[in-house]
């Protein structure tokens, strides 16, 4: 196994999702840099960090001939998820940050400045309930999230199934841009 930069592997003997009724052999279970609270001046910005860890992990599944899954909470039940031999965990792409005004395009500042709506930039591995916890800290809250907090924000855009309502779709439609 070549060395996948700033990341940490871990060997499991059995994957299964949340339910029970997806399972696999063995899988290599990497995850992404943790975002030190002191970086060195000389260390990349974090977003840099995830983009060479995946990088240098798909190049490594073209190697063993394997595919690549990245895994949310596990809580699907079908078997789409099932890993074969490598998992990228993205539970440390978590990063939650408001986005400034100066990141918005003058038609969106203005309507934020009459709709009194914020943007946040999330990454996809944050979870529902990390997101609404955050938000809720700055007064704000996700207009759905669905049945559970616990599917990750990437899993829940990508399925576009949890949260919706008759007057509001599913969590996908509070996305403004990726």
């Amino acid at each position: 196994m070549s060395s996948i930069p700033f990341s940490d592997v871990r060997a499991r003997r059995r994957w299964k999702n949340f339910h029970g009724t997806v399972q696999s052999t063995r899988v290599d279970t990497y995850c992404t840099p943790d975002v030190p609270t002191k970086v060195p001046a000389d260390a990349p910005p974090p977003l840099r960090r995830h983009m060479d860890a995946v990088r240098a992990l798909v190049g490594e599944a073209f190697e063993r001939r394997t595919s690549l899954r990245t895994v949310g909470s596990t809580w699907s039940m079908s078997s789409i998820i099932e890993p074969d031999r490598m998992i990228l965990d993205p539970g440390r792409m978590s990063r939650m940050e408001p986005v400034l005004e100066a990141g918005m395009t003058d038609a969106y500042r203005g309507q934020r400045r009459r709709t009194g709506r914020s943007l946040v930039d999330v990454e996809g591995g944050a979870t529902i309930a990390s997101l609404n916890r955050r938000l809720g800290e700055r007064r704000l809250a996700l207009p759905t999230s669905g049945a559970g907090n616990g599917h990750r924000v990437a899993g829940c855009v990508a399925t576009g199934t949890h949260g919706s309502a008759i007057h509001y779709g599913a969590v996908h439609d509070a996305v403004k841009a990726v």
